[in-house]
């Protein structure tokens, strides 16, 4: 993106801002796209394909009116005419054949990934087979090559961003926030996943997703140990965490690695109109969270039933008693084919398919 802006002496803010909004908000469509998505995935038992199939539709939306907001907000940026010129040669990929073999092993990798429940692998060995053949790929890079093309800087930031996130998450303040939403799924399970979303969005937004996501994945699997149908409220947490990073330059990783650039880049020209300040991306990144937010609370409304659909079956809650497993077992005979007993604190939690 900086090679192209500067030979055409455009503006890169709007496109490194682009790439990042529209990072963080495809990563919201699949099992990897985004740290969060890994953490739910996991605990909910969620496939790679069940989440294309439940956020991708959203994520498609809302990639279409980022792009529409960002031409109406940089539309003055966008209307300045591009110099033309050639590029370079010494300008073109200098490696192609490393560049089309990593690129291979990215399509292997996705193709892997929409099938690892068949073969019963987990998506960290998919990763893990990746990186291990990239590794081999690339064995005729030097390692100072490497290790010179590093922002230490800005792993000197998620270091400290990281211990900052961990002394809050450990004081148990997201939990009370968490908890917060309680009430609401016992009355109304479509109010509790609007506010769930656009909570969670905000507080991905002040500190990071991660943290958020970590502190809400024991409240929600303790409620569905109270019979809740909790499914809908996965949905809901994984929109949040990944709609609300557009809405600071902190709110996700690829917003703070684009800022990095974008900083690098006011240096090494000596203009610092093509550094992303805090405030710029505040006022350009926040319209964005709040109308993909919008956009995605109308679409899980409107579709809720199909987000309400359990996953893997469904809870029955009965009294505890003698009893209590044999009615459960008369029912699922002749409504439900399988039941499981799950352990309950006062109560018998059965899990039905």
């Amino acid at each position: 993106i900086i090679l192209i802006c500067v030979s055409l002496k455009v503006n890169a803010i709007p496109y490194l801002l682009a790439a990042a909004l529209l990072s963080d908000t495809g990563g919201v469509a699949t099992l990897v796209g985004d740290p969060p998505n890994l953490m739910i995935g996991s605990a909910a038992d969620i496939s790679f394909n069940q989440f294309i199939v439940h956020m991708g539709g959203i994520v498609f939306v809302a990639w279409i009116v980022i792009l529409f907001f960002l031409k109406v907000l940089f539309r003055k940026e966008l209307a300045v005419e591009p110099a033309e010129r050639d590029f370079e040669e010494q300008e073109k990929i200098v490696d192609p054949q490393t560049w089309y073999a990593a690129l291979a092993v990215l399509g292997v990798m996705v193709v892997l990934f929409i099938f690892h429940g068949y073969f019963h692998w987990e998506p960290w060995f998919v990763a893990a087979i990746g990186l291990t053949s990239l590794v081999f790929i690339a064995h005729h890079i030097e390692l100072d090559e490497s290790f010179s093309k590093v922002e230490l800087s800005l792993l000197m930031f998620f270091i400290s961003l990281f211990i900052l996130v961990g002394g809050v998450e450990n004081s148990h303040f997201l939990e009370y926030v968490g908890q917060f939403i309680l009430p609401y799924v016992q009355e109304d399970l479509l109010v509790a996943c609007i506010i769930l979303m656009w909570g969670s969005a905000i507080f991905s937004a002040a500190i990071d997703n991660i943290p958020f996501t970590a502190a809400m994945i024991p409240i929600i699997l303790g409620m569905e140990t109270q019979g809740i149908n909790v499914t809908p409220l996965w949905w809901a947490l994984a929109i949040g965490v990944g709609m609300g990073g557009n809405g600071t330059h902190l709110g996700s990783t690829a917003n703070v690695f684009i800022v990095t650039i974008s900083e690098r880049m006011a240096r090494e020209t000596g203009d610092r109109s093509h550094a992303i300040t805090p405030g710029l991306w505040f006022r350009k990144g926040t319209p964005v969270m709040i109308i993909t937010l919008v956009t995605s609370s109308i679409i899980f409304w409107t579709f809720f039933e199909f987000y309400a659909n359990p996953l893997h079956g469904y809870y029955i809650l009965v009294p505890a008693g003698n009893n209590a497993g044999r009615n459960v077992d008369v029912a699922c005979r002749i409504s439900l084919p399988i039941c499981y007993p799950v352990a309950g604190a006062g109560h018998a939690a059965w899990r039905c398919y």
